[in-house]
């Protein structure tokens, strides 16, 4: 596989480095340490009075061992991710136990391909369709078997590689422990509608809400939703985002009565 070339896909995201091996076939991830930020100093002590918290925020040889638990679950329930390979022969640039060689996938991720408007946009909304349909069938075993694990906490459009036909899951830092797999299911949801509908431009909102409905068969997870979210503020600077979802979804025909009151 030779020799190992450094890659940075976002730079402004993640800490972590990645690196690619000369023929193309594997890259290697690296994980390290977060960013100190709030957030960062505030799980540490929870963590010293002996609170469990997010995976994305302890330490990477703990990072890499739950990588390497989910997306070799996912792998074998038969869902779209990259391929662990333990036996790549490639020289490491950290300890082993703070390292993960995957398949390399010649993609683009989603959010790319859903902001080109030189892609027709009912490719890129059937490319939505896709997406939502997976999750659907994929939650639906994840209530079924009460299996957390199947829920994609880290739900951003930049973790979906469109290969080909297909959307793979990249990027399987970040857990929960302790949440309800109904808000689990709501948070992944939202956040690819929301993101789907930024990329796209809200001129294609109703059109993704119809999908959403269409495709997406959990009516508990819309109405939690609907719920906790529509009640909240939407941006000052007009963003769009969980609560403006939250109120489309309940002025979208057939969730009338199945929607709060909502002032």
């Amino acid at each position: 596989m030779g020799a190992l070339v450094e890659i940075n896909p976002h730079p402004w995201i993640t800490t972590n480095r990645f690196y690619l091996s000369a023929d193309r076939s594997v890259i290697l991830k690296v994980y390290c340490p977060k960013r100190a930020g709030f957030s960062h100093y505030k799980y540490r002590v929870m963590r010293l009075f002996g609170y469990r918290i997010p995976y994305e925020f302890r330490s990477g040889v703990e990072r890499c061992q739950h990588e390497r638990e989910i997306c070799a679950h996912w792998y074998a329930s038969g869902y779209k991710v990259p391929r662990i390979i333990d036996d790549a022969a490639l020289p490491l640039p950290a300890p082993s136990e703070s390292c993960l060689a995957f398949e390399f996938l010649d993609g683009i991720d989603l959010r790319t391909v859903l902001a080109d408007r030189g892609i027709d946009p009912s490719v890129r909304l059937d490319l939505v369709a896709g997406l939502f349909d997976e999750c659907s069938r994929r939650h639906a075993r994840v209530f079924a078997k009460q299996d957390c694990r199947l829920i994609k906490y880290d739900a951003n459009l930049r973790n979906l590689m469109v290969v080909g036909s297909e959307l793979f899951h990249i990027d399987f830092e970040a857990g929960r422990v302790g949440e309800s797999l109904e808000r689990g299911a709501a948070r992944e949801v939202t956040r690819y509608a929301v993101e789907a509908i930024k990329m796209m431009g809200r001129e294609y909102s109703a059109k993704i809400i119809a999908i959403l409905k269409l495709k997406y068969k959990h009516t508990k997870v819309v109405e939690w939703i609907m719920n906790h979210y529509a009640r909240r503020r939407s941006d000052r600077r007009g963003k769009f985002g969980r609560p403006d979802l939250a109120r489309l979804l309940i002025q979208s025909p057939g969730l009338e009565s199945r929607a709060p009151c909502v002032q």
